[in-house]
């Protein structure tokens, strides 16, 4: 090991930078460790390292550079190899066994740990310390179960330990339970009121749900009580950088002296603009800083990582084979040498460069990263693990290989093992809006898709502008059968990408760090050629040679016993009965292969699409049978359900129109016929139908319903009322029905009774976020807004993406006075559809409370443009008159009927 020699300007930086640390600052620590390490000083930087653990213990990039440090050292292999020969000549020695094990937690081995505290947790059950040690452990691998499983037998044990409850609260907030993570951090404080992390993990979860007011009084809280924690800076990580880059290094810590700052100028403002993306500016900087006479190598070394970012690949090769003829043994240029040549489809020559890194260090993470990227593209799957993997224990605090590592596992049906990775990370930093992304794709795939809507969303709020995101969420609504969610998903999406990627491996460069991303090239798509001659090329559409080609595809018949098609059909109807919907299709399908009527086949695969909410698709195969069988009262009703779902009322009223005339005594096209007809306003029409299906099954609730809701239609509230209740006494478990009921009774002031009708109704299905929303606008009505804004919150906790009750939120907090609060709440249901009109107008009601009418103008101007004919426009319109706001810039001449 190689001892540097320090020149008197370098020991007087270090001890500038020594006296200018803060305490306890973990971040500082770890920084000064790192110039300490790159200078030769091992021992100080293991000091640095260690205060920086003890201040901060899941500073993860700490605890990496401290394995570094001991490697070097050889500090961890005498220690290891120490404690492993006093328990070979005592196994009983426990003490030895628990230093053994936080060696192996401090340089990042958590498989060993976990296996020498199992064994002092089978010898010493009821000992705390190693419970709650293996707790952390499982914990800090994503073994989440596991861990909390230990976390309960420690608070079995004591009761009274805050950690515990913090430490429990933090993985049900990973695992998407808000609530429950409340109420356990909650417990933490009330036992320990100095806990920083418990507030700044509430103030996380409170800015989550809306609840903007606590969310900051919790991280003020928390920054008082560890000032350390509100800084913003970049931690350092030896691996990332050689030790050419002492002085860009130590850019990242505030300089010591004035001298420096003026040495380097230029070259640090060039490095400041480019971390914002502003890389005309840097350019500039770095062009006066040559000029300036500052250091050329940092300056050429700044310009070819400049040239990678802005997409010139040609241009930053060029530039990083000269840096090499003076730095040949710099794993950080070669690397990204090799990313150059990547992003140029130039594989060989970038893997070759990747190598060339490692040769001069082969712990380096981001080459290994970038090899596993490079076999992934020439489809050598094993390979590209093992190097995705190299990546992940150098470096685990490193993204881009875990990221990567997720994809790879997915895109070979790895599906368990892709979840598993994607939960640690976000156990690790439940604010990666990539983690949430690939999490959800893998929840997809797995056809577990409320789950993946959920992971999608966050993904989506945590960043907005985030493509991938956007487009997987408008599929997985799409799935659930919220089509017009998808549609708005999808116009979001193509609006800040018109084309949609499949997902990309990413390439890491030390620049990651401060804030730029590198995209591997999408090597296996078609190359697109524009130009003269470019377009679809022709061919010949021969059915035949198609057929043939679908028939090899599907490859031989299965060897499974033949049955007869009415009987697997019949499986198929049972399956579906049952709720078993994928055994329901696979059925069908099968039926129709050994020689079912295809319209058969469609009907029944049409209704397992339509009872999962799959509308578009059941619609589809509805039409088909209908095809096939013109007046089939099975397609008709189908259709029209379907029709009716997808709010296309007009063709639905068709499609009942031929359905009425063979309804006969089938009460299930009764209600579909009087469903349909009750939507379009035609309510005697309507009661005509309903009452021959009532006297047909007068106790069947659903048929009482939807009596209850045509005659709501026509006015009679009073038969309305009868026929819920009606619905009630035939099954009190009717939720729909109770909160359909006591909404009429909220109209009619009896609030007290429509209450109870609602709580009922949230008693037998707690998750039911209509009924919530309906109690919420009732406590709104006797003023009990604090309840209110409780009940709302609770379902934004269950469903964050819920829009309505964002715009109920919002309008609450306006009325409480918490403009601010409000105002950020009707911004966020724009992140989810930039153009809903009841957000629109009340930004633009608060911007003008709050004197900025120009912001208002610009709010309501846009509402106009994009929904002309809404009561909202209209408001807008008379508000902008009533503040004197230029009615003619909103275009008032373009709808003057709703003014």
């Amino acid at each position: 090991m190689t001892v540097l020699v320090h020149s008197e300007r370098d020991l007087r930086v270090l001890r500038a930078l020594a006296k200018r640390i803060d305490p306890g600052d973990a971040g500082a620590s770890n920084n000064l460790g790192v110039v300490y390490f790159q200078k030769g000083l091992f021992e100080e930087a293991i000091e640095q390292f260690r205060r920086a653990l003890a201040i901060d213990g899941k500073m993860e990039v700490a605890r990496r550079n401290l394995e570094i440090a001991y490697h070097q050292t050889g500090y961890y292999d005498r220690q290891i190899s120490e404690l492993i020969a006093r328990l070979q000549a005592n196994d009983a020695d426990d003490k030895a066994r628990f230093k053994l094990a936080e060696a192996y937690i401090q340089t990042g081995r958590i498989e060993q740990a976990i296996s020498q505290y199992e064994v002092l947790v089978e010898r010493r059950p009821r000992d705390v310390f190693a419970l709650r040690q293996l707790a952390n452990a499982e914990k800090s691998r994503g073994e989440l179960n596991r861990a909390t499983a230990w976390y309960e037998r420690v608070r079995e044990l004591k009761p009274d330990r805050a950690d515990v409850y913090y430490s429990l609260g933090e993985i049900l907030y990973n695992q998407g339970m808000n609530a429950e993570a409340i109420a356990h951090l909650r417990k933490a404080l009330k036992l320990d009121p100095s806990l920083p992390d418990a507030y700044r993990l509430l103030s996380f979860i409170y800015g989550e749900i809306g609840d903007q007011t606590k969310a900051a009084e919790y991280a003020t809280r928390a920054a008082e009580l560890n000032p350390a924690a509100a800084k913003a800076q970049a931690n350092l990580s030896l691996d990332r950088y050689s030790s050419a880059q002492y002085m860009e290094l130590t850019g990242n810590i505030p300089a010591p002296t004035h001298d420096l700052d003026e040495a380097f100028a230029h070259y640090t403002l060039g490095v400041a603009f480019r971390a914002r993306g502003l890389y005309e500016e840097a350019s500039q900087e770095f062009a006066r800083g040559r000029v300036a006479g500052e250091d050329a190598t940092l300056i050429d070394q700044a310009e070819a990582e400049l040239a990678l970012l802005e997409g010139d690949a040609e241009k930053a090769v060029t530039r990083y084979d000269a840096l090499l003829s003076g730095q040949g043994d710099s794993p950080k240029i070669w690397n990204e040498r090799g990313v150059a040549l990547h992003k140029l489809g130039r594989l060989e020559e970038a893997e070759d460069s990747y190598r060339r890194a490692l040769k001069c260090d082969d712990r380096y993470a981001l080459a290994w990263n970038n090899i596993g990227v490079s076999r992934a593209h020439c489809q050598d799957t094993k390979a590209a693990h093992v190097a995705l993997q190299r990546a992940v224990e150098l470096q685990p605090e490193l993204e881009d290989p875990h990221l990567n590592l997720g994809l790879l596992w997915a895109t070979t049906g790895q599906l368990e093992q892709s979840l598993k990775l994607y939960r640690e990370m976000l156990t690790r930093d439940s604010n990666r809006a990539e983690a949430w992304n690939g999490l959800g794709s893998a929840l997809l795939e797995m056809d577990r898709v409320d789950e993946a809507r959920r992971a999608f969303a966050r993904s989506v709020e945590l960043n907005p502008n985030y493509t991938p995101a956007r487009y997987n969420l408008s599929f997985a609504l799409a799935r659930l059968g919220d089509h017009e969610g998808a549609l708005r998903e999808t116009k979001s999406a193509l609006e800040l990408d018109p084309y949609y990627t499949q997902p990309r491996y990413k390439l890491s460069i030390d620049l990651q760090y401060e804030g730029s991303e590198v995209w591997a090239p999408e090597l296996g798509a078609p190359e697109v050629v524009e130009g003269e001659g470019a377009g679809v090329r022709d061919f010949d559409f021969e059915p035949a040679a198609l057929d043939q080609v679908f028939e090899e595809l599907e490859g031989p018949e299965p060897t499974r016993p033949r049955q007869k098609p009415g009987r697997t059909l019949q499986l198929a109807r049972d399956y579906l009965a049952s709720g078993l919907y994928d055994q329901a299709l696979s059925e069908a399908a099968e039926a129709v292969r050994q020689g079912a009527e295809r319209s058969e086949g469609a009907l029944v695969v049409g209704e397992i699409f339509r009872q999962r909410g799959l509308y578009g698709e059941a619609l589809e195969r509805f039409e088909e049978a209908r095809l096939v069988q013109s007046g089939d009262p099975r397609a008709l009703a189908g259709v029209a359900q379907c029709l009716l779902q997808l709010d296309r009322l007009d063709e639905a009223l068709e499609a009942v129109e031929e359905l009425q005339p063979q309804a006969g005594d089938n009460v299930w096209y009764l209600l579909t016929v009087g469903e349909v007809l009750t939507r379009q306003g035609q309510a005697k029409r309507a009661m005509e139908v309903l009452d021959r299906a009532e006297g047909l099954q007068p106790h069947d609730p659903v048929v009482q319903r939807q009596v209850a809701r045509a005659a709501l239609v026509g006015g009679d509230v009073r038969h309305a009322k009868s026929a819920y209740r009606k619905a009630i006494t035939a099954d009190p478990d009717y939720a729909a029905a109770r909160v359909e009921l006591g909404q009429i009774l909220i109209g009619e002031h009896a609030y007290e009774e429509a209450e109870k009708e609602i709580r009922r109704a949230l008693e037998l299905v707690p998750t039911y976020s209509e009924a919530s929303l309906v109690l919420a606008e009732l406590l709104q009505r006797q003023g009990q807004t604090r309840q209110m804004i409780n009940v709302v919150t609770d379902v934004l906790t269950a469903e964050p993406y819920n829009l309505r009750a964002l715009v109920m939120l919002g309008r609450a907090l306006a009325n409480e006075g918490r403009r601010g609060d409000a105002e950020h709440a009707f911004l966020r249901v724009l992140r989810f559809d930039p153009e809903r009109p009841e957000a629109l107008f009340e930004l633009g009601e608060l911007a003008t409370e709050s004197g900025r009418h120009r912001q208002a103008l610009g709010y309501w101007r846009q509402l106009v443009d994009v929904a002309p004919e809404s009561e909202y426009a209209a408001r807008a319109r008379v508000r902008a008159r009533r503040h004197a706001i230029n009615g003619r810039a909103l275009n008032v001449s373009k709808v003057r009927s709703g003014a």
